[in-house]
């Protein structure tokens, strides 16, 4: 019986010296159950403010389709045009486009008109003070006078106009060869006859210089089997 009454004792102080362990249980787990109730709180408070971040997106965006720029008065140098279209006037753009692209076309059409009409360049005139560039005569071809002789022969019946023809083309550079009398005093213009060998630029100078004292007539070719190169034949007719 002592035995039993030992075992009951030591069981009794078990149970009793275990009593603080479960005091401590009790407070971990209301701890437990308080920090539980504080998720949920926030979990819900989290779920809320997802919400409203939802709501016043869609709200924002739908704000925005529909937004309406508000009315202004026009100030004093505003077109009312950029008033109300929120910009400046097209047609301020495309009028002076058009004035442009009109310019453009036209200028194309008078340049390709002028090319086909075969325009000229016009005559630069002179300005006042500047001074008119006079026209440089051409000079006649270089001739030696004295590579074909002329033969003078008086046709004229005046006595002693060879003489004087000798002096006016020895004086213009000409060779003479000799003085004489023709086979007839009927000529009344002078003639020059030239062999086909003598160049025309050597009859041209001679004809000028014979034609200043006497009236020339047309010039004749002379005969290959002819000494002379060159025959002239004066006749009674001077010039004026």
């Amino acid at each position: 019986m002592a035995g039993d009454k030992t075992r009951k004792r030591m069981v009794v102080e078990e149970v009793g010296g275990s009593a603080e362990p479960v005091e401590e249980i009790k407070e971990k787990v209301e701890e437990l159950h308080d920090l539980t109730e504080d998720i949920s709180e926030s979990v819900e408070k989290s779920e809320e403010v997802q919400e409203e971040i939802v709501k016043t997106a869609e709200e924002t965006v739908g704000g925005a389709q529909e937004y309406v720029p508000p009315s202004r008065e026009p100030s004093p140098n505003e077109p009312a045009s950029e008033i109300r279209n929120g910009g400046p006037n097209p047609m301020v753009i495309i009028i002076p486009g058009i004035f442009l692209l009109g310019a453009l076309l036209g200028g194309i059409y008078f340049y390709q008109k002028g090319i086909a009409g075969g325009a000229t360049e016009p005559t630069p005139t002179p300005q006042v003070g500047q001074a008119t560039p006079t026209p440089v005569a051409t000079p006649y071809t270089q001739i030696d006078l004295t590579k074909y002789p002329v033969n003078i022969k008086n046709g004229s019946g005046i006595a002693g106009q060879a003489g004087v023809v000798k002096t006016l083309l020895s004086t213009a550079g000409f060779s003479v060869t000799g003085t004489g009398n023709a086979t007839s005093y009927d000529f009344t213009k002078t003639v020059i006859k030239a062999k086909a060998s003598v160049p025309a630029a050597f009859l041209t100078q001679l004809s000028a210089s014979l034609s200043k004292s006497y009236v020339l007539d047309t010039n004749q070719s002379l005969a290959t089997s002819s000494a002379d190169e060159v025959e002239v034949i004066v006749g009674s007719t001077k010039a004026k």
